[in-house]
């Protein structure tokens, strides 16, 4: 697959698995729009990603995705749309992890949790996607 001077969106681009693609991905001659929360860590992938290629371009947007509401994805799109012409492709890879211990099966607060991280991967997707 030729990924050179294709626009790819990265959520949970800031570590893990979602910096690894955006460095590789930015190898191959790909345009990378780089989604996550921590601004630092955000920069420190870009640092890392490749500029080799002259039509080679990339961006950075901070972003919670478990605060995305239909204003903060329209101002994605218009940063995205302000530096690329379309969107060749998306990764969604933004994730919430939380700390906590396997007591949670006799705790109230169980499906808190995992009701949090479900509306968040459905929320994400529907809005990021519109």
């Amino acid at each position: 697959m030729d990924l050179l001077n294709k626009t790819i969106l990265i959520t949970g681009a800031s570590d893990g698995i979602g910096e690894v693609l955006a460095v590789e991905f930015s190898k191959l001659g790909s345009n990378i729009v780089l989604l996550g929360r921590d601004p630092s860590k955000l920069d420190k992938v870009y640092d890392r990603l490749d500029h080799s290629f002259s039509s080679q371009k990339h961006l950075i947007l901070q972003a919670d995705l478990s605060l995305l509401s239909n204003k903060s994805a329209h101002e994605i799109l218009i940063a995205i749309t302000g530096e690329f012409n379309c969107l060749d492709g998306i990764i969604h890879n933004a994730a919430i992890l939380f700390a906590t211990t396997l007591g949670f099966c006799a705790g109230s607060t169980s499906f808190d949790l995992y009701d949090c991280i479900f509306i968040t991967m459905i929320a994400r997707d529907n809005n990021i996607t519109k």
